[in-house]
């Protein structure tokens, strides 16, 4: 008999590392066969009293941070079909926690093209939507606009559900090529020979860092920190300053 794989979350003391409650929020519909390895990457979203989380097989739950009660879970048809494909996402997506705003939950499993966004109180859906590319990460929101990105940049209202503007995606060296990050009320998004400065509200193309012209940098993963924007490449950490660069590591 094959084991039965299910999702749950813990909390410990954070002075003991002692367990303080565990919770199963779900289990797959049918077993993933013996010869496929699957480790769970989920990351949980910390919100005024709950903690949020996408489990990428079918269900989104919210969970109270005292003691780890249910508050609700969301269900919803995962579009993969078989081992392989799913594999396949949790190869090629990038982790995609939810996003809590305002008492909003924004939400981009990996098992799904969709996007929820959901009452972070009741988790009664308020929005589903679908893009025309599969989204690899939510950025978060600046201005009211969930910006989500992938090989395009997604700004999505989060009140209508409506998509507000698009950027990029169109050529290949003018898709994403990374993780973007969000300063104020701009995202930063790399392609593979620049970084894209966009405005969230509008979606309006502000700079164009130009990373292997004048650096002879590509992109990678980015943070904003202090007042810096941090690149993480595949062989080097790049430190920029609001002047210009700042750094590089090795």
């Amino acid at each position: 008999t094959q084991p039965h794989a299910e999702v749950s979350v813990m909390s410990f003391d954070q002075a003991t590392g002692k367990p303080v409650w565990r919770r199963r929020i779900c289990s797959p519909l049918r077993a993933i066969r013996d010869r496929w390895n699957v480790l769970g990457h989920g990351l949980l979203t910390l919100g005024p009293e709950r903690i949020y989380y996408s489990t990428n097989l079918g269900a989104i739950a919210a969970l109270e941070r005292e003691d780890g009660r249910v508050a609700w879970v969301v269900t919803y048809t995962p579009d993969v079909r078989g081992d392989r494909e799913r594999i396949r996402r949790l190869e090629t997506t990038g982790l995609t926690p939810c996003v809590y705003h305002a008492g909003v939950v924004c939400a981009a499993p990996q098992d799904t093209d969709s996007i929820f966004l959901l009452d972070a109180d009741s988790g009664i859906v308020l929005h589903e939507l679908k893009l025309p590319e599969r989204v690899q990460f939510l950025l978060g929101v600046t201005g009211g606009t969930l910006v989500a990105s992938g090989r395009s940049l997604w700004g999505i209202d989060i009140v209508t559900g409506r998509l507000r503007w698009h950027v990029g995606g169109e050529r290949p060296e003018d898709s994403g090529y990374g993780r973007g990050t969000i300063a104020g009320h701009r995202a930063y998004w790399p392609t593979r020979e620049e970084i894209l400065v966009v405005d969230g509200l509008t979606g309006r193309v502000v700079r164009r860092i130009a990373l292997r012209k004048k650096y002879g940098l590509t992109g990678g993963n980015l943070l904003a920190a202090d007042g810096k924007l941090i690149l993480a490449g595949s062989e080097r950490l790049t430190v920029f300053s609001p002047s210009g660069l700042r750094s590089t590591w090795p």
